[in-house]
């Protein structure tokens, strides 16, 4: 998370990283169509993008440094349905659903680790219709990679694994997502776009037809 919090003086800054979980169906890669889910009320499917850090397989006792269990970065779309976390934090829910849909995490293409020379000074923007929407420096992270990294581990007794993907936090203006929309996704370093992610036209999904036939 970065200062979409501290932006607003009237959040309390959290004490520890928040943590969610996304599966493997969510996933989807750069190019591949995101839609809207069919069910999602409207206005609630909302845009957060965010540096993403590929974990390597090492484990803590056997690096020195945090950086030394980084495989690779990639620029990420954390997709979510905001109706659904609302009434989860009001009501001590878990994020599960909000944050689990299908298409719900869009990869960019994957960044050599060599290629970002310091990842806590990372250029994120997004842009809908051709309008700024967020736009941050990774600098401004409540927690940096390093605090996430050892609060999952030592804290909250997550190891982490080869293939484990991090999510880093989002810049403030997390925003509605609308049919029809053209979003793009920029990661820059020292001013020099460095990966992108481009979605044109976004749909809603359509509902599936069996769902008005199926008995729950």
């Amino acid at each position: 998370m970065t200062n979409a919090v501290k932006a607003n003086p009237q959040v309390a800054l959290p004490s520890y990283p928040w943590i969610f979980s996304k599966p493997l169906p969510s996933l989807k890669q750069n190019g591949q169509d995101f839609t809207i889910p069919w069910h999602a009320a409207e206005d609630a499917t909302v845009h957060e993008v965010e540096l993403g850090v590929i974990m390597n397989g090492l484990r803590r006792d056997q690096v020195e440094k945090w950086e030394d269990r980084v495989g690779a970065y990639v620029l990420l779309l954390d997709m979510g349905d905001m109706a659904m976390i609302k009434n989860a934090l009001t009501n001590g829910l878990s994020w599960t659903i909000a944050k689990h849909q299908d298409n719900f995490l869009v990869l960019g293409d994957l960044i050599r680790k060599e290629t970002i020379h310091d990842p806590h000074n990372i250029d994120l923007l997004l842009k809908i219709n051709g309008e700024t929407r967020q736009s941050d420096n990774t600098g401004n992270m409540i927690f940096g990679i390093d605090k996430q990294i050892d609060y999952l581990e030592n804290e909250a007794n997550i190891p982490l694994i080869e293939g484990d993907l991090l999510l880093t936090g989002t810049p403030e203006n997390i925003a509605p997502v609308r049919e029809g929309d053209c979003l793009e996704a920029v990661m820059m370093q020292n001013g020099q776009e460095i990966s992108k992610i481009v979605e044109n036209k976004i749909q809603r999904a359509v509902k599936p037809s069996f769902i008005d036939h199926a008995k729950l």
